[in-house]
This record gives structure tokens, C-alpha cells and sequence, in this order.
């Protein structure tokens, strides 16, 4: 393992020499490492980014579980090249360690490097245009709790990196000092849902290719967002952030083919879509860089069918049904709704409380139809944490988190799944 790694960062240095080497690029290496400790009462993933599963449904999960992982650690690359065309270029690629490629998840052999981003860009004032794998638009104010991903699928509609080419025009209002209202659209690659009806290739294959890969349209996403110092700022991140809205909307056309044969309808098409909105409120604003007593308020909101376009898979995809006229069963998208409700206090700049509410719900569906496909009814999560960053570098975390799962089907005479968890992470910043 230790040659291993040794090739790795060899590997690192000598791509990175020739940018160090040219005398119209600076090279900046950043990133952070990250520990983090939970125990949780149920079977769990890192970021509970699934619902809880039935207390009946496996009682060999029902019991309680310690975890400590560093996989979310991450460094990145930042390269300014040279001006063209009058616009400033700089590229960006990021890697951390979440990927596993054996079952064990943890010792020093379980891990490999994952790409999370890579593009670059050019900026001209008030102008942006990005090339490469990127966020998507949804992903924006995620909250700010100890595990990746907090509220994924439930507060937040997405939790998207996709290959794209994204355009952003910025320009101010005068409402406020430095006030920016933004217009942004992305096209990007169609992404393969989680829908594979085959008990026997569950994934790609000549005869039951995956919806994103057979897509005859690019994934389609626009924003538009508002920002401005209207009555002060507070706490986003650890930074100041002024009152923001913002509206994202984005579509997929999947192709979903009659698999297997004889039993799903021939070649559907069916349109994934999602509109998400987005304030963020400083209640009590400083016009300072001092959060000391500073509160703020996020507020998120989204509607949509077939999310797992925006990988957010919470109680099912899509379901399918019997048609009478046809003798074979049609592909339906399963709809949606969800958001978040986050506060936010600092008491001094060292030491600030963020506490908030996830929720998402299924609707559309009646409770036959459910209960055949096994879909998921809601979910909702609560979770608090206090922070300590006494110093730049350092910044440490302790939370309590629960999640609930209600499902319309009953296993064993349960239908309801929980989990509570205590957790700590700590991260060094470079």
C-alpha cells in the first residue's frame, strides 16, 4: 500500500510540473483533511443520504453501530492561466477518497481516489463560461452539518456532479451595495436513474442500457438568483452572505426501454423535472466581518418527478402499472415534494449552533400502486450542531442527527424506520 501511494503522488507531481514550470500559470494547492466519528442506533451510510430501513425489515441492522472514516478527505488543484479573448482562465480539479473497492470499508487498503471535479473556465466582468464536471445548480446551500451531503434527497434536490458547459451573466441592480443579480443555464450530461427492472443485470447492458446513456437530449438545468447586503449579513459557511432568492429549474428526457420483454411497455419516454427555490435570511445582520451574536435563516423548497435524475432516489424512482388495454405494464415517474428549514446562531466568531429540519414526501401514487413497487411515503430528518474554529485551519464539530422513514408498504407489521445518531468531525483546512 505504501508503494502504492508513493506511485500515486509521483504521479501528481509530475502532471503538475508542467504548470508549475510555465511562467504565464500559477499552480495552488488547497483542500482539507477530515475525521469523522459517529454512532448510530441502525444501519446507516456515512451521510445519511438513505431512509432508515423497517425495524422489522432486518433485525440483524437493529442495533447499535460505531464508525470512524477519513474517506471525505480532499485535496484540489487551481491553475491561472493566461488571459484569451480578454477573459482570465483558470482550471480546477478535486479528488477525495470516497470511493470503496472492497467490502470491508475501512483499514488502509479499502480506498481509491475519486474525481470529484474538473474544469476550467473564463471570466470576463460579468461573464462566465465553465467547461468540465461541476456542480449542478441545486447544490448550492446545502447545510452546514458534520456528514457529506447533509438533508441529501430531503432538504436538498440534488447532490449533482455532472460534466457540462454552464454560462452565467452577472449584473447589478443598485438596490444595495453590491448587489448581483445572476442568470445562469447549464447543458450537461444525461444522468442514469436508478431503475433497472432486470433481476439479472442490474445495470448496463447491451439489452438494458441504462436511461442516461440511450437519452437522445442533454440534461438541462437554469438559475436565476438575487444577492445583496439589503439590512447586513450573517452566517453562511463561516462567512458573511447577504439576503439571497434563488429559483433553479431542471428537465431530462429518459428513454426507458421494454425490459424484460414482454412485460414492460416498448420504448417510453418519460420527462424528469424539478423546480427548487431558495432564501436565505440574515435575522440578525452584522455589517461587519464580526459574526459574533449574528443569526441567520435558510429556507429551501423543491417539486419534481423522477429526482433521481438529480441523484436524489428517496422512495423510488419511478413505479410502474398495470395497463389493461395493452396487457403489458407502463414506466410512471414517482413525484415529489421537499425542502429544508435551517437556523443558525453565532456566539462569539469561534463558536456558532446550526440547527435544522429536512423533509421530503411521495405524492401521486395511490396506496396500491405504492405498495407493490415498495415505494417510500416520506422521510424527515432533524439534526443540531455545535462549532468550535478556533484558528483558520482547524474547525471541529459535535451534532445529535434523527431520521424517520414512513413507507406505505408494511413488512412484519412495521412500516416506520429510525435512526439516531451522534456524531463528531474534525478538519484541517490547507
Amino acid at each position: 500500500m505504501k508503494n502504492k501511494t508513493i506511485a500515486f503522488l509521483v504521479v501528481v507531481s509530475l502532471l503538475a510540473l508542467p504548470v508549475m514550470a510555465s511562467a504565464a500559470a500559477e499552480f495552488t494547492l488547497g483542500g482539507y483533511i477530515k475525521l469523522h466519528l459517529f454512532w448510530d442506533s441502525a444501519a446507516m451510510d456515512k451521510n445519511m443520504a438513505f431512509s432508515p430501513p423497517r425495524r422489522n425489515n432486518d433485525p440483524n441492522g437493529q442495533h447499535g453501530r460505531f464508525e470512524a472514516t477519513s474517506t471525505s478527505s480532499r485535496f484540489n488543484f487551481t491553475i491561472k492561466g493566461p488571459e484569451l479573448w480578454g477573459a482570465k482562465t483558470t482550471g480546477f480539479i478535486e479528488i477525495d477518497f470516497d470511493e470503496a473497492y472492497d467490502g470491508r470499508m475501512s483499514g488502509s487498503h479499502s480506498y481509491r481516489p475519486r474525481l470529484r471535479h474538473a474544469f476550467f473556465r473564463l471570466n470576463w466582468p460579468g461573464t462566465e463560461l465553465l467547461m468540465g464536471q461541476y456542480w449542478d445548480f441545486f447544490g448550492e446551500f446545502f447545510p452546514d452539518f458534520p456528514q457529506d451531503g447533509p438533508f441529501m434527497g430531503h432538504g436538498n434536490a440534488s447532490a449533482h456532479r455532472l460534466a457540462q458547459v454552464r454560462l452565467t451573466q452577472t449584473f447589478g441592480l443598485g438596490w444595495a451595495k453590491d448587489d448581483k443579480v445572476s442568470l445562469s443555464f447549464l447543458l450537461g450530461k444525461p444522468t442514469d436513474t436508478n431503475d433497472s427492472f432486470d433481476p439479472v443485470y442490474p445495470i448496463a447492458t447491451n439489452a438494458n442500457p441504462l436511461e442516461g446513456q440511450t437519452s437522445e437530449t442533454p440534461q438541462l438545468q437554469a438559475k436565476i438568483s438575487y444577492e445583496g447586503d439589503l439590512w447586513g449579513k450573517a452566517n453562511f459557511y463561516g462567512r458573511p452572505r447577504g439576503f439571497t432568492a434563488q429559483v433553479v429549474g431542471g428537465w431530462q428526457r429518459s428513454r426507458y426501454r421494454g425490459f424484460p420483454a414482454g412485460i414492460l411497455h416498448e420504448q417510453q419516454y418519460l420527462n424528469n423535472w424539478c423546480v427548487q427555490g431558495t432564501l436565505f435570511l440574515p435575522i440578525i445582520p452584522t455589517a461587519t466581518k464580526n459574526l459574533a451574536g449574528t443569526a441567520s435563516l435558510t429556507v429551501q423548497g423543491y417539486v419534481g418527478q423522477g429526482l433521481d435524475f438529480l441523484h436524489n432516489d428517496f422512495g423510488g424512482n419511478s413505479y410502474i402499472k398495470f395497463n389493461p388495454a395493452t396487457g403489458l405494464f407502463d414506466q410512471y415517474l414517482q413525484k415529489t415534494v421537499g425542502g429544508y428549514v435551517l437556523a443558525s446562531y453565532h456566539f462569539t466568531n469561534e463558536w456558532w449552533m446550526n440547527t435544522g429540519v429536512g423533509w421530503a414526501a411521495n405524492y401521486g401514487v395511490n396506496y396500491a400502486e405504492a405498495v407493490v413497487n415498495n415505494l417510500g411515503h416520506n422521510w424527515w430528518e432533524v439534526d443540531t450542531c455545535l462549532y468550535y474554529r478556533p484558528i483558520t485551519a482547524l474547525k471541529f464539530g459535535l451534532g445529535y442527527a434523527y431520521s424517520q422513514g414512513n413507507y406505505y408498504r408494511y413488512v412484519g407489521g412495521e412500516n416506520i424506520g429510525q435512526a439516531h445518531r451522534v456524531q463528531f468531525a474534525s478538519w484541517f483546512f490547507f
